[in-house]
């Protein structure tokens, strides 16, 4: 049988042979294949083995490897909630806020994945709540693409700005209608400063909210549907016709098209 390499063993959780290899010279640095990054740290954090990434961090492991490029050993620690690795390479000298792919925080790979606890634990570790991404979004953004509501409340409990537009026009009220969230993430998101001003592709989100058929902002807003329809320009104005409450008619078209 082939001798385990030091990956196979930092997998596995084999630290005394892990130890053993290193003392006998084993690259620490070796990576699972040509241009990777992913090192024996790596693979140890991701499958939670401690004493691994202890015995790996004690040879000097670069616990920076695969920054901004991919999951680092501390964020693939944090995603699969292996804390305990967490603190050790906080311990270390790892940067709470250190980044992976497209300038990703740890916070906003927690965020995408609907992480909770894991975002919890970032915030508590003092990691920064409104770091931008190499387009300028945001973890909070990012709980609110993937519709993670609990995420994006602790986000903003945490001190998350709901109100940023990243650069491609996202922002946490805009995906909050487009996936149709509940209510009270409506009101949480205008209470803290996302607002009902703006626009995403030409459209106000008084009038995402109103095509949508999502009321929830419009009563933020103090406005009714018909309003909303009545203030639209003429390029804009639905194209069906409805009763409504006393009024002549208003106005209320499909989505079709507004989030292509």
């Amino acid at each position: 049988m082939p001798e385990a390499t030091l990956i196979e063993l930092a997998t596995d959780g084999r630290t005394k042979e892990l130890v053993a290899a290193l003392e006998a010279g084993a690259t620490v640095e070796a990576t699972s294949e040509e241009g990777s990054y992913k090192t024996a740290l790596v693979f140890a954090a991701e499958h939670g083995n401690l004493a691994a990434v202890k015995a790996l961090l004690g040879k000097h492991a670069n616990h920076a490897a695969g920054q901004g490029v991919g999951p680092t050993a501390f964020i693939l620690a944090v995603l699969n909630e292996h804390l305990e690795v967490a603190n050790a390479l906080l311990k270390a000298g790892v940067s709470v806020d250190q980044v992976g792919k497209g300038g990703a925080s740890p916070l906003i790979y927690a965020a995408v994945a609907g992480k909770t606890d894991a975002v919890e634990y970032l915030l508590s570790k003092g990691a920064n709540a409104n770091h931008t991404n190499s387009i300028g979004s945001t973890a909070a953004i990012a709980a609110a693409k993937f519709g993670h509501w609990d995420t994006l409340a602790s986000l903003i409990k945490g001190g998350a700005d709901p109100s940023v537009v990243d650069n491609v026009d996202g922002s946490c009220m805009a995906y909050a209608l487009q996936k149709a969230a509940p209510e009270a993430t409506i009101k949480l998101l205008a209470a803290k400063g996302a607002g009902v001003a703006g626009s995403v592709r030409g459209k106000s989100l008084k009038e995402l909210a109103y095509h949508s058929g999502t009321d929830a902002l419009l009563k933020v807003a103090g406005e009714t549907p018909l309003e909303v329809a009545a203030a639209a320009t003429e390029e804009k104005k639905p194209e069906h016709v409805a009763e409504t409450e006393g009024a002549a008619a208003a106005a209320r078209a499909c989505c079709g098209g507004m989030w292509c």
